[in-house]
């Protein structure tokens, strides 16, 4: 890493302005993800209903409970799971526009190589967030459909009637893409960020700012509680930088940054 003093970088004494999260970058890569997640539950939501409606057998077997988690557990969901590539496609380019964004908010010119380094790093972190996301929606959405799957056996549903109950679950629902597809661009951006802050040289702080829309008591909080904390500390919620969870509304911004007054 080229240091800040041999690059005789200039900053303006002032805090750095927030960045806009709503920048019309991001709010295009967030649409693609949401159609993709959308396209992605819709067909497995069609797989689902057809693998479940002819494994359960209703009406017609007995369904113990060591015969439902099988057929749970082998249950495929391979429509969320051939999105991967484009997710970590889309997750790379949010994540390396952050790390523009960051150099404009520091009103930092990143040399040619600092710059191809962050794009470098921004995408390997989404190949591997997109690997973890892929996983945890699996993951997740088996466990919401267990509710349906459960209700069915245990009140006698028809096959037509857990068919419809499927279709209406959440687990494949346009709210669900859209709250992964605006929870994971914003956890995109602001990797993005981070990266870029590391690799200027010129940051050694970070502040967590709650969100206008920010109701209730959790993790956010605490986080904010804490203050300036180094560039390279993990919040105490374990994050390194927002979101803390689902639709999170929170930012942060760059703390201790050279030749800036605060």
């Amino acid at each position: 890493m080229i240091k800040a003093a041999d690059r005789k970088q200039k900053t303006e004494n002032r805090k750095p302005p927030l960045i806009d999260r709503e920048r019309p970058e991001i709010v295009k890569i967030r649409g693609a993800l949401k159609k993709l997640m959308a396209k992605a539950f819709q067909g497995d939501a069609k797989s689902v209903i057809k693998q479940l409606t002819k494994g359960l057998n209703l009406g017609k077997a007995a369904n113990d409970d060591a015969r439902i988690d099988k057929i749970l557990a082998e249950m495929e969901l391979a429509g969320i799971e051939v999105t991967r590539e484009e997710v970590a496609a889309l997750l790379a380019q949010a994540a390396q526009n952050g790390g523009v964004a960051a150099f404009i908010q520091l009103d930092f010119e990143a040399p040619a190589e600092i710059t191809s380094l962050v794009n470098k790093q921004a995408l390997a972190w989404a190949e591997k967030r997109a690997g973890e996301l892929i996983t945890k929606i699996d993951e997740d959405t088996r466990e919401i459909i267990c509710s349906d799957v459960a209700q069915a056996t245990e009140e006698g549903w028809s096959t037509s009637l857990l068919a419809d109950a499927l279709s209406e679950n959440y687990g494949f629902s346009d709210g669900r893409a859209s709250m992964i597809a605006r929870t994971e661009c914003a956890r995109a951006d602001c990797q993005g960020n981070l990266l870029a802050y590391k690799n200027s040289g010129l940051v050694s702080g970070k502040e967590w700012l709650l969100g206008s829309e920010h109701v209730g008591e959790d993790e956010c909080n605490d986080n904010a509680a804490e203050g300036v904390i180094p560039l390279d500390q993990a919040f105490s919620s374990g994050d390194d930088a927002p979101p803390a969870h689902p639709n999170c509304v929170c930012d942060f911004v760059p703390r201790g940054i050279e030749g800036v007054e605060e």
